[in-house]
């Protein structure tokens, strides 16, 4: 008599006779590829979701997400709706597919695994002088410089009020 011949519950592929009915190899590698698996629903789910929530984003690889971060943290705005962008970017970072994660990422000068709102206002404070402090820009000033410094390229000019006194007169820092 044969031996037994083991198939998949889900296509009726059969394996090679005798294959054991768990901890193989060769079950693992159809279990990937299986077009009828559960598998492949829950992960055409999770790419349509994805997407869905990129596209609310504006953003969905690692580098943008990880400047659109940075901008949802330093602009004004209500804490509900940098909370709820804040976790959507999180989820997209942690959803990336794996040619994504494999891509290496310039070292964050602050050290640690991410650039925290802290090190960019002391990063602005230390180069500014005392009428051209952080809590004297405006939004397009600390996201300009935020997103240069979190990229470490320096722009091309920082513009910052003088003398800090309610005058709107723009001055290029060097």
């Amino acid at each position: 008599m044969e031996g037994r011949v083991l198939t998949c519950v889900y296509c009726g592929h059969e394996y090679p006779q005798e294959t054991p009915s768990w901890g193989n190899e060769v079950l693992t590698e159809h279990i990937r590829v299986c077009p009828k698996h559960p598998m492949r629903k829950a992960e055409a789910d999770m790419t349509l979701l994805r997407n869905a929530l990129a596209g609310l984003v504006g953003a969905s690889d690692k580098a943008e997400l990880e400047q659109m971060e940075l901008a949802v943290r330093v602009l004004p705005a209500p804490d509900a709706d940098k909370i709820a962008s804040l976790n959507a970017i999180h989820a997209l970072l942690a959803t990336l597919p794996n040619s994504e994660l494999d891509k290496s990422r310039p070292p964050n000068p602050a050290g640690g695994d991410g650039m925290r709102l802290e090190d960019i206002k002391k990063a602005w404070n230390e180069q500014a002088d005392e009428y051209n402090q952080w809590d004297t820009l405006d939004a397009d000033e600390r996201v300009e410089f935020a997103l240069a410094h979190i990229t470490r390229q320096t722009p091309n000019h920082t513009t910052a009020r003088q003398g800090g006194r309610g005058r709107d007169d723009r001055a290029h820092l060097l």
